[in-house]
C-alpha cells in the first residue's frame, strides 16, 4: 500500500511538472524551431510547429552579423570572472576568517549595492568613466561588470567559508601554515564547489549584460552580444526568423555552460546554506 502510494505521488509530481514547466519552455521551443523557417511558414496558419524545410539563410546571417559580438562577450566575460575571483576570493577568506564586526558592515553594504538598480549605478559610472576616459573601452566594460560580479562573489563565498570547520585551519596553524598558506592550502581546495559556481554566475551576469553595455559603450568602442543584438534585432525588424536565429545562436555558449556545470552549481547552491 505504502509503494502504490509512493508511485502515485511520483505521478502526480511528474505532471504537475510537466503542466508547469509546458507553458515555460514552449517559447523557447517556438524560437528555436521558428528560427529554421521562413516568414511565410512563420506566420502560417496554422503555424508549423516542426519545420518541413530547413531554412538554414537565417543562421547564416546571423552568424555573419554577431558572430564578432560574440568574441568580444567572451573576452569581457572571462575577465570579469577572473577578476571576481582574483578579488572576491580572498576578500571572502578574510571576512569569514578574521572579520569580525567589521565584516558585518562590509557585509551590509555590499547587500545594499545589490539592491540598487543596475541603470542607477550605471549613469553614475558613466560620470567617472567620462572623466577618467574609459568610455568605449574594454576597460570600462570589464570594470562595470565587475562592480556588480565581486560583492555576490563575496557574499557567496563567506557564507560558504564561514560554515568550514575552523578545526583544519587550527591543525594548519600547529603544522606551522601561515594565513596565504591556509588559504591556499586548506581554504581554495574546500571551496572549489562554491568557486565554479560564482564564477559561472559572475560570467553569465557579464555574458548578458545590457544595461553597461548600452550606457557606457553604445557610440563606439567594443560591442558585446548584448548590444550586437540590439542593433540586429533594430536592423532585420521584419525577419524573424533571422532574430530567433541570433538568440539561439547567442544562448547556444551559456547553455552549454550551464549544462557542464550543472552538478557544481548545485553542490555550491547548497554550500553554506545551513550555517552563517
Amino acid at each position: 500500500m505504502n509503494a502504490l502510494k509512493k508511485t502515485g505521488r511520483t505521478t502526480l509530481l511528474v505532471v504537475v511538472g510537466i503542466v508547469l514547466l509546458v507553458p515555460l519552455l514552449f517559447p523557447l521551443y517556438w524560437i528555436i524551431v521558428a528560427s529554421f523557417q521562413n516568414l511565410s511558414t512563420i506566420y502560417a496558419t496554422p503555424p508549423a510547429f516542426w519545420p518541413a524545410h530547413l531554412h538554414l539563410d537565417n543562421y547564416s546571417l546571423a552568424f555573419g552579423s554577431i558572430l564578432g559580438n560574440i568574441g568580444i562577450s567572451l573576452l569581457i566575460s572571462l575577465a570579469v570572472t577572473c577578476l571576481a575571483w582574483i578579488i572576491g576570493v580572498p576578500a571572502a577568506y578574510a571576512m569569514a576568517r578574521y572579520g569580525g564586526a567589521i565584516s558585518s558592515g562590509f557585509l551590509l553594504l555590499m547587500l545594499v549595492t545589490q539592491m540598487i538598480p543596475g541603470i542607477s549605478l550605471s549613469i553614475g559610472l558613466y560620470t567617472i568613466f567620462a572623466r577618467w576616459g574609459l568610455l568605449g573601452t574594454y576597460t570600462g566594460l570589464i570594470l562595470a561588470d565587475s562592480a556588480q560580479a565581486i560583492p555576490f562573489v563575496v557574499i557567496v563565498l563567506r557564507a560558504f567559508m564561514v560554515s568550514l570547520p575552523g578545526e583544519i585551519f587550527d591543525a594548519a596553524a600547529v603544522d606551522g601554515a601561515g594565513v596565504v598558506r591556509s588559504f591556499s592550502r586548506v581554504a581554495l581546495p574546500m571551496t572549489v564547489p562554491a568557486l565554479i559556481t560564482v564564477g559561472m554566475f559572475s560570467f553569465l551576469g557579464a555574458w548578458g549584460d545590457f544595461v553597461n553595455a548600452f550606457t557606457l559603450n553604445s557610440g563606439k568602442g567594443p560591442q558585446p552580444l548584448t548590444l550586437g543584438l540590439y542593433k540586429f534585432t533594430t536592423l532585420y525588424t521584419t525577419n524573424n526568423g533571422a532574430i530567433f536565429a541570433a538568440a539561439t545562436l547567442a544562448a547556444i555558449p551559456t547553455a552549454l555552460l550551464l549544462i557542464l556545470g550543472q552538478r557544481w552549481i548545485r553542490g555550491g547552491l547548497r554550500a553554506g546554506a545551513l550555517k552563517d
